[in-house]
């Protein structure tokens, strides 16, 4: 047998075999993600560059001659306005532009709050565009947007990096050994690269938790405090939110309170805003509050704006857990991507011939390379992860269908994604059966084992053997070649030698016997390397009809042959 050790051969393996049609299907899939990415991207980009100009301004002083806040018809029915002059250049100039967008608010609070600096007949800086001193702005919108450009890049990264590699990966198929083969460094950044996408997948995750999470229950505690305070309903309604996803509702409860001496008014109802589905829950809060109601609100003493009815948590806290798959999902890249680097440089310390001082002279119980509850664990952890995420669009498009206002792109764009979650759940289903299959008990006569030599195996069923129609028992050596293009890693794997040990469809010879194969000697003895690895297993099938069949590996190590 000829057995040639080198990178070269990577393009035999089933890595390197799509077909042209498998190569256009993947990227079809990835595009999806890189166009969402650059879409959303570029409209980001625009907000952020937008809103950066204005940094450039020039700072100067301005006097408040009125301040209101008016109501409009729509989702934001809350409108500031301000009426203020400035002098620039020895020309006075009046304006009543706010920001660069026109601030509008949904909820009397927020808008009451964006007001509060600027009161009437009172000094406050505003920024004046040097080119056209007539524009003018009281507030810069902050930059914090800019860090949602990770989100659309982590698409980006995805789709792009995917496409590239799918069409790249037998691009150098003619190059030299030497060129192919990859360095430590390569190796290394690659992990960089994992490193870095777990890390932007965290970061995005704690950017979202922060706001959504972390700042309403902080509210929530310091509440606590407030003092209780007589507060009177001006109005209470049910406010519905209609959009392409479908109708949303919302508690809308707006009511004054006098606090040290001066009247105020507010509408918050609790410190976890926003709008959700179920009309009934809400509906039933705005009757227990109707106008002209007196009932007790807690009120900030430092802010004497600031109130809230309802102080304690609710169920829409439960969103948290949203940013939390991102944050886990991101810890987890890292993890394993440190893991994977630690064992690479871990490697090179080495010899590139096995040692064969841990490996027992006498028998030997194999043990597989994964174990069934593992792999039932892994599979439940990423069907987790993938369909809690999908879910939450998926809800959006639910909403859209009862609604009668379906959301044709949504829905289109979702397929795949729940097509692999629904993989997945089957995943989890087939890891489950298998744990009542039966179990192969391997065990060597002598765990040490060389080139030339001989393998001697028992083999024993435990459960119920009457249910494989098939049992095998083979011998495989592998190799496994990593390289690198670019930032990306890869691993070509290719078989070069099998052997069957044992085969039979008779029960009675599948609950237990023995077998025995010489190992050839002009084959590679088990090795490992940074970049490359020999692995020889034993491989046993068994066949079992309507049921997850088995398939356990066991590494075995081969050292060299003795020499006599």
């Amino acid at each position: 047998m000829h057995f040639r050790f080198s990178t070269a051969r990577h393009s035999s393996g089933p890595n390197e075999e799509r077909g042209m049609l498998g190569k256009i299907g993947i990227s079809l899939f990835l595009s999806l993600f890189l166009a969402a990415g650059l879409f959303f991207f570029y409209m980001l980009s625009l907000e952020v560059l937008d809103r950066a100009a204005v940094y450039q301004w020039d700072k100067s002083e301005c006097f408040v001659h009125s301040s209101s806040i008016e109501e409009q018809s729509g989702d934001n029915p809350y409108l500031i306005r301000v009426l203020y002059s400035y002098r620039y250049q020895g020309v006075r100039y009046e304006n009543t532009q706010i920001s660069k967008e026109e601030p509008s608010y949904d909820k009397y609070t927020r808008a009451s709050k964006a007001l509060a600096p600027y009161k009437q007949d009172t000094p406050v800086d505003c920024y004046v565009n040097p080119e056209a001193p007539s524009e003018a702005v009281l507030s810069r919108d902050g930059l914090w947007i800019a860090f949602f450009l990770l989100l659309p890049l982590v698409f980006i990264g995805v789709g792009g990096g995917g496409i590239y590699g799918v069409w790249s990966a037998s691009s150098d198929t003619g190059k030299s050994r030497g060129a192919k083969r990859a360095t430590s460094r390569d190796a290394s950044s690659g992990s960089n690269t994992v490193r870095i996408i777990g890390a932007i997948f965290f970061l995005v995750g704690v950017g979202i938790f922060y706001p959504f999470v972390v700042v309403p229950l902080w509210n929530i505690y310091d509440a606590q405090s407030w003092v209780p305070t007589e507060c009177t309903v001006i109005s209470s309604y049910v406010k519905s939110h209609d959009s392409d996803d479908g109708t949303t509702y919302s508690v809308e409860i707006l009511y004054r309170y006098m606090f040290n001496g001066e009247n105020y008014k507010s509408d918050r109802y609790e410190f976890f805003g926003g709008s959700s589905s179920g009309y009934d829950g809400k509906k039933q809060i705005v009757k227990q509050h109707p106008r002209g109601k007196t009932f007790t609100c807690y009120v900030d003493p430092d802010t004497p704006s600031e109130a809230v009815i309802h102080r304690g948590l609710s169920w829409m806290a439960l969103l948290g857990l949203l940013p939390l798959f991102f944050i886990g999902f991101g810890l987890l890249m890292m993890t394993i991507s440190k893991k994977s680097e630690k064992k690479k440089k871990s490697l090179n310390a080495f010899s590139s011939i096995p040692r064969e001082s841990g490996v027992s002279a006498g028998p030997l119980e194999l043990k597989p390379a994964s174990s069934r509850m593992t792999k039932l664990f892994g599979i439940t952890f990423a069907a987790l992860f993938w369909n809690g995420i999908v879910s939450v669009f998926l809800y959006e498009v639910w909403e859209s269908w009862n609604s009668g206002s379906l959301n044709i792109f949504l829905t289109v764009f979702l397929i795949p994604f729940v097509l692999i979650g629904i993989a997945l759940l089957f995943g989890i289903l087939h890891s489950f059966l298998s744990l009542f299959n039966p179990l192969p008990i391997i065990t060597l006569e002598n765990g040490k084992l060389v080139l030339g030599g001989e393998i001697k195996l028992r083999w024993q069923i435990q459960g119920k053997a009457e249910r494989l129609a098939h049992f095998s028992i083979r011998l495989e050596g592998g190799e496994e070649a990593t390289y690198t293009r670019g930032t990306d890693t890869y691993t070509a794997k290719s078989t070069f030698y099998r052997q069957t040990l044992y085969e039979t469809s008779r029960v009675r010879e599948m609950v237990r016997g023995e077998a025995t194969v010489q190992i050839p000697k002009d084959a590679m003895h088990t090795f490992a390397s940074s970049n490359n690895k020999i692995v020889w297993k034993i491989v046993v099938v068994g066949d079992i009809p309507k049921w997850p069949d088995i398939n356990r590996e066991h590494i075995i190590s081969i050292g060299p042959m003795e020499e006599v």
